[in-house]
């Protein structure tokens, strides 16, 4: 490891201790009740309203998390075969940016996709819903 890696000084106990309560308190998977596909259509066809629904499902996400209790997988295609699902998550900052690197591409719809891919997960987890926009 090179040596400007390092802290500047080490932690104490109370750092650690505190920064140890801190990540006891956040949201893991093991607290979810129930997970929500979140499929987007990111075709061309969407780009006139595109922006405008990207902050919209962001401050979807935040009040989910508020909720709690909520595993997110964000599902796209765009394009000519693309087709994108990220990990299950709880964080909606993590969905927000992740919904923010999605730009539209010229491409055909791939519904039956998304409910293959639905059906595929449904079989590894509980899904509880699954949003199609």
């Amino acid at each position: 490891m090179a040596k400007d890696n390092l802290p500047a000084k080490p932690s104490s106990s109370r750092d650690i201790d505190a920064f140890l309560g801190r990540a006891a308190k956040l949201p893991t998977l093991r607290d979810v009740k129930g997970r929500l596909i979140f499929a987007i259509d990111a075709t061309m066809s969407r780009q006139p309203t595109w922006n405008r629904a990207t902050e919209i499902q962001s401050d979807m996400f935040a009040v989910a998390q508020g909720i709690g209790g909520l595993a997110v997988q964000l599902v796209y295609f765009r394009g000519h075969g693309e087709f994108r699902a990220s990990d299950w998550t709880v964080s909606a900052s993590g969905l927000a940016n992740r919904l923010r690197d999605v730009t539209t591409r010229a491409g055909f719809t791939q519904r039956r996709r998304v409910l293959a891919h639905a059906v595929e997960e449904a079989g590894q987890h509980k899904i509880g819903a699954l949003v199609y926009v």
